[in-house]
């Protein structure tokens, strides 16, 4: 059962005192790109799962293995307009322009700067990456993610197991946590979930965004778009 915590200025973390696994591990990630979802999961399994945005948080004073989230930019972009921003549940066309996107351009971390920055620390022993996409869009996905986890530490857990923690961290858990608070900017403590966190009608930047909005972005966000191969 997940009864302590423990944190630092720029990190935080829940103790898992009955773990699968008992060794402590690190997620970081930009906002919006599926950290929080990753870092609730992997404190079901390990016994210590620090969650933070900071590469200079006290955390990486000692060895610690990684896993670093990231996702299309130009959703974290929307995302960021949508929670940031305009703090809502929905993000509809109207509430877009060339001005909005620069004002969540402002709230933006270089996923590409904080991947280079994070291998570049001597004391990160390994680094697991997550694509949100692959990971992050259905139930399905989330068994993905466990098993990728689970491989990487060489165990196989019966599927009842599995289901456990995926239907603990589906999207329909979370909303639901999400739907106690009224603003983005209160939440869950112990999940780390907020009002407006999670979308119940997301649509990707090819859904919501036009011709001169796509350009601005891509434009914008250009070396981010490389680095991570997308197109």
């Amino acid at each position: 059962m997940i009864t302590l915590e423990d944190s630092t200025k720029t990190a935080h973390c829940i103790v898992n005192e009955d773990p699968l696994i008992d060794k402590e591990v690190v997620q970081i990630g930009a906002g919006r790109t599926g950290s929080t979802v990753v870092w609730n999961i992997l404190k079901d399994i390990y016994s210590k799962a620090w969650k933070t945005h900071s590469l200079g948080s006290e955390i990486f004073q000692k060895p610690q293995e990684v896993f670093f989230t990231y996702r299309d930019p130009r959703d974290v972009i929307l995302s960021l307009l949508r929670t940031q921003i305009l703090d809502i549940d929905v993000l509809e066309e109207k509430s877009i322009s060339i001005s909005s996107l620069q004002k969540a351009l402002s709230h933006y971390r270089s996923q590409t700067n904080l991947l280079k920055n994070l291998e570049g620390l001597h004391q990160v022993v390994s680094i697991t990456p997550i694509r949100y996409e692959d990971y992050l869009n259905s139930e399905q996905d989330l068994k993905g993610l466990v098993d990728l986890i689970l491989r990487g530490e060489k165990i196989v857990l019966d599927s009842r197991r599995i289901n456990l923690i995926v239907e603990k961290n589906s999207k329909k858990a979370n909303i639901k946590i999400s739907k106690m608070h009224s603003s983005f900017h209160t939440g869950d403590h112990e999940s780390g979930i907020h009002g407006n966190h999670i979308s119940l009608h997301f649509m990707c930047w090819r859904d919501i965004l036009n011709k001169e909005e796509i350009s601005f972005l891509n434009s914008a966000l250009e070396k981010d778009l490389a680095y991570f191969e997308y197109s």
